[in-house]
């Protein structure tokens, strides 16, 4: 029988107030704690989620917070679902508000990055605060954030407890206040790296951020986009994504990335497949999003609601490339000065695209008539582009590059002659053609991230 429940502190674990719950009721063992606190009484406290707790339990800890906000704010689910599609991140919202088992499938979990990650932690100045204020201490989500190593109130490295965060234990609730009886007396918070401390700031902010308008609106800012083109978008302008917005720099943007965090040894962006995996939506680890989002920068609060930055306008850049060719720039200068190929410039800046095509007179000889090469350039435009991108990010052979050939497009266009007649088509692919050289890099780049994956 429940008859009081304490209250829960500001970013504490459900399982912290369960423990100071048990600690103060007075039960002789674990098991009968667990009779009135869960459905099953032989489960292992879950200790950075929810147990499936009985009514009486339930109707305890919601009496001033619905499920709703106890689970956004009081478990790890700010951490392991808030990048996650926004179907399957509300499939694992409701899962765990109705307290049934298989969220855990659903959540983006992965290995743990340091030994230290499988217990709970904690951060010795906060401990003295929390005994100065409350009385006691307790355990807070934010030290158990993966990759975190300093605590972002107070830069001092954090601690592992003995309490472990898994199932490899005899179940048990293990309070704070009683597991953490001596810490060392520290004055000054130990000296830190400002990159980490920047990026433990910037976690904390993104972790803590109330997810409950994003959970409800169904087409909240670039929720829709997933995090990998959220992310592209603010690659825009900068000099990691060509001048249209379409290409990626990946081996600049991962070089400049590891000399930004070359002092922290948490970084786990380290080879540019690792960071491609983050902008192809098949790495939605929060740790790694953070360091690619405090890198770029993006504001915290543009993250958390899934706000977009730029968008690639290539209308902008035809208006560029005609003023500077009415300046009389040549065709190779513009190229340089834009970022693109020359026949793409030179076709945009004589401004085909926009001009009336002369139609190509038919012969009236007998025989093969003549081809509207023009025509035929403009209604094979968007397959060609298609194809070229299908090919080169192996859409069709389950994310395995290709090599961008003209023979390749050729054959799926369907063409045996002409196709460098078709200059818009030739413009349009003219990023995706690489050398043999390049594209092994490519391929051996996807191989490598394919064998770490399995």
């Amino acid at each position: 029988m429940i008859g009081f429940f304490p209250a829960l502190y500001p970013d504490e674990l459900v399982y912290s107030v369960l423990v100071r719950y048990y600690d103060r009721s007075g039960y002789c063992c674990y098991t009968f704690a667990a009779e009135d606190l869960f459905h099953n009484r032989r489960e292992h406290p879950n200790v950075l989620f929810i147990n499936s707790l009985t009514d009486v339990a339930v109707s305890a800890i919601t009496a001033h917070k619905s499920m709703e906000r106890l689970i956004l704010e009081n478990t790890m689910f700010g951490c392991y679902g808030r990048f996650l599609p926004r179907e399957r991140r509300n499939k694992a919202f409701s899962s765990i508000c109705l307290m049934k088992t298989g969220y855990m499938n659903l959540l983006y979990i992965p290995a743990r990055k340091t030994k230290e990650e499988g217990f709970l932690r904690y951060c010795p100045l906060c401990v003295q605060s929390d005994r100065k204020i409350y009385g006691e201490t307790y355990w807070h989500r934010t030290h158990q954030l993966p990759g975190l190593r300093i605590c972002p109130v107070h830069y001092c490295d954090l601690v592992r407890s003995m309490v472990r965060t898994d199932r490899s234990s005899a179940p048990g609730l293990f309070t704070a206040e009683e597991t953490i009886r001596e810490i060392p007396l520290i004055n000054d918070p130990p000296p830190q790296e400002n990159t980490e401390r920047e990026l433990a700031v910037y976690i904390s902010k993104v972790f803590q951020s109330d997810m409950y308008e994003l959970l409800q609106n169904d087409k909240w800012g670039g929720d829709s986009l997933g995090i990998g083109k959220l992310l592209h978008s603010y690659l825009i302008g900068t000099p990691y994504v060509s001048a249209r917005g379409e290409m990626r720099n990946l081996c600049l943007l991962s070089h400049d990335l590891n000399q930004y965090y070359s002092s922290i040894s948490g970084n786990t962006l380290r080879e540019e497949w690792q960071l491609k995996k983050v902008f192809c939506n098949k790495n939605m680890d929060f740790y790694d999003i953070c360091l690619t989002a405090n890198f770029l920068p993006i504001p915290p609060d543009n993250l958390t609601v899934m706000r977009p930055g730029k968008v690639a306008q290539k209308e902008k850049i035809t208006e560029e490339i005609q003023r500077l060719h009415a300046q009389g720039l040549k065709y190779p200068e513009i190229a340089r000065r834009i970022g693109l190929s020359y026949d793409y410039t030179k076709v945009v800046a004589s401004g085909k695209k926009d001009r009336n095509i002369r139609k190509v007179p038919v012969s009236k000889k007998n025989g093969r008539s003549a081809k509207d090469w023009a025509r035929i350039d403009q209604e094979l435009l968007p397959a060609a582009t298609d194809a070229a991108l299908r090919i080169w990010t192996g859409a069709d052979r389950d994310g395995r590059p290709g090599h961008v050939t003209k023979e390749k497009l050729k054959k799926i266009l369907g063409l045996s002659y002409g196709f460098d007649k078709c200059s818009a088509c030739n413009a349009a692919i003219q990023p995706y053609l690489e050398s043999q050289e390049e594209y092994w890099k490519r391929e051996v780049a996807w191989a490598i991230g394919k064998i770490e994956e399995q």
